[in-house]
Parts: C-alpha cells; structure tokens; sequence
C-alpha cells in the first residue's frame, strides 16, 4: 500500500463514493464504474452458490453467445474458478490467470486456444467477494494481448476494492443472493406440480426438472450428462425444449428467467 500512488487512491475514493449509496443495479452500476475511473472496459460480475460454482452473470462489452459458449464448454477448464481453485483462492483475493499458469503453458492450452483466443481475450484477473468465509461473488476482467496486462497498481487497486465490495456483501445480502440445492428444487418442483393448475408455468418434464437444477448450478453440457447418465446431444436436445417452453433464446437468459424473482 505504501507504494500506491496518489491519482490511484483517488480512484478508489472515486469508486466508493460511486457504489456507497448505489443500491438499485448493483453489479451493473459496479461494472460501469470500474469501466468509468480505471479503464476496465470488458468484464463480468458472477454471483458464486454455497458449491462455489458460479452463476447468474452480469457483463459489460461482453456478448451473452460468448458466456452461453464458456458455460457450454469452457467453465471446467478457466483455473479462477473458485470451484477449482479454492486453496489459491482462500488466500488472496485478486488473482491473474498468468499466475496460476506461465504464459508459455497457458498459450499451449485448450482454454486459450478454443476459448479466449477466440473472443480475443489474453489477460484476465479475477476479484473474489467473500462474506465471511464463503465467496459470494467474483468479478472478472479481461484484456486482449494487444492490452497493457494488469499492472501492480491494478491489483494493488483491486486489492482494496474487493474489501470494500466484501463488506457490501454483508450490508446488502440481497444483492449476492446465493442459490442453495434445495432452494432450487423446490421451486422446480412446484413448477411441475402446479403446470396443470396455473397457465404461465411450463410443463416440464422430470428430465428437463433435473437438467434445469444442473443448469442453475453452473453445470456444462459435458457435467450434466455425466451426472444423468445421458448423452451430451440428449442434453441439448432437453436444453431446446426447455428454451422453447420458457421463451427464450439461451441458456442465460434462461438461469435469468428462473432465479430472478
């Protein structure tokens, strides 16, 4: 901290000052205003379960096809996924992608090559939100390699960010509201039950039930059939129906649709 410079401390004032009083748009208004005073122009705000599996994503300048393309086929591969990375996670709370892997691995693997060279993506960090000791948020930026990388006054800058936005978590719980198993079962449940009796909601199938739970908790296409013991085009052909009966387009829009209230 001794070495932070002056115009930095003053965008972190600048940022507090933003998101103290912010309440309706939380996590937009978040990502705006990282955009807004240091630059962080791509980026994206998960909410994080009691599995530490994420969800119910918030982006900016980020396309909904490219997350509905990570959560299909990348999410087991990205290293700052708390889920996979709870040990490096538990001790700090900002972490580069180029920390977790060299540059010269990390060009050689199938997460960069299939997935973040794709979309144009090089450098990414990710800011973990605790409330207490559970992660209840992670926020993620992303660079081209064109870009500058993360800088040590970045991450000495998100450093003191994410202790402000944790103690947000605990002042306002329900903008980090964290889905549990059973809280999206029954709702699901319901929903079968009462199709028959109330018009808006969907019939589903039992099948499409388990694969919608499954879905809510971050799974892949891959996850979900190996957790049913089905095949993966048997999945998406559940993932069409679902879509249809929900009237949607995505598997995003879709988790919106259902966990918004």
């Amino acid at each position: 901290m001794k070495d932070m410079s002056n115009p930095s401390y003053k965008k972190i004032l600048s940022f507090m000052d933003e998101i103290t009083f912010s309440n309706e748009n939380f996590r937009e208004k978040v990502l705006q205003t990282f955009e807004n005073l240091f630059g962080y122009c791509q980026s994206i705000f998960w909410l994080c379960d009691d599995n530490n599996d994420l969800f119910e994503p918030i982006t900016l300048n980020i396309d909904k096809y490219v997350v509905d393309d990570y959560l299909n086929n990348f999410y087991q591969l990205d290293l700052l996924v708390p889920k996979y990375n709870m040990q490096k996670a538990s001790k700090q709370t900002v972490i580069k992608n180029l920390d977790l892997l060299p540059p010269e691995l990390y060009e050689k693997s199938v997460y960069y090559n299939d997935f973040m060279l794709k979309y144009g993506f090089y450098y990414d960090v990710g800011v973990f939100l605790y409330d207490r000791n559970s992660i209840k948020g992670v926020v993620n930026f992303v660079r081209s390699k064109k870009e500058k990388p993360f800088s040590t006054s970045d991450i000495m800058c998100l450093e003191v960010i994410s202790r402000f936005l944790s103690q947000k978590t605990s002042e306002f719980p329900h903008h980090f509201v964290s889905v549990s198993k059973e809280n999206l079962i029954n709702p699901l449940k319901n929903k079968i039950l009462a199709s028959s009796q109330d018009l808006r909601q969907p019939d589903l199938t039992l099948k499409e039930a388990e694969i919608l739970q499954l879905l809510l908790k971050g799974h892949t296409n891959i996850t979900i059939a190996s957790e049913l013991f089905i095949s993966v085009n048997t999945v998406k052909r559940h993932l069409q129906n679902l879509y249809r009966k929900f009237d949607v387009s995505n598997r995003t829009s879709l988790c919106y649709k259902i966990v918004k209230p």
